[in-house]
């Protein structure tokens, strides 16, 4: 057995883009496109036109901010190479309906649990 089956773990990316405004129903098409592919079942508006949270129960978030994009999966038995392979594919789509125009900066976290 591959040994991140054995140690729970989790991922976290977040891409920063310049702030802009962002389209309401710009927001809901990515969640009907974005649901489909990774089962996404909750979606919810963020006040004041800040975003959106994309939610599969409670270990799969994508959250659309004015400036930002987090992705976080945790715990998880995703090898890295498919968190990373996901975080493209979700950051392409959004790009896409929501014109990014830059990505400014990535942040990446890798968290393990690791028994004693």
């Amino acid at each position: 057995m591959l040994l991140e089956n054995l140690i729970p773990h989790g991922f976290q990316t977040q891409l920063h883009y310049p702030p802009q405004a962002i389209e309401e129903r710009s927001l809901k098409e990515l969640y009907l496109t974005l649901s489909e592919k990774y089962r996404y079942d909750q979606f919810t508006l963020l006040g004041g036109g800040q975003g959106a949270s994309l939610k599969q129960g409670t270990h799969r978030h994508t959250e659309i901010y004015h400036d930002r994009l987090a992705i976080k999966e945790q715990p998880t038995s995703l090898s890295f190479e498919e968190f990373t392979d996901q975080v493209l594919s979700i950051s392409k789509e959004i790009r896409e309906k929501i014109r990014v125009p830059l990505w400014v900066l990535q942040q990446s976290q890798i968290r393990f649990l690791v028994p004693f």
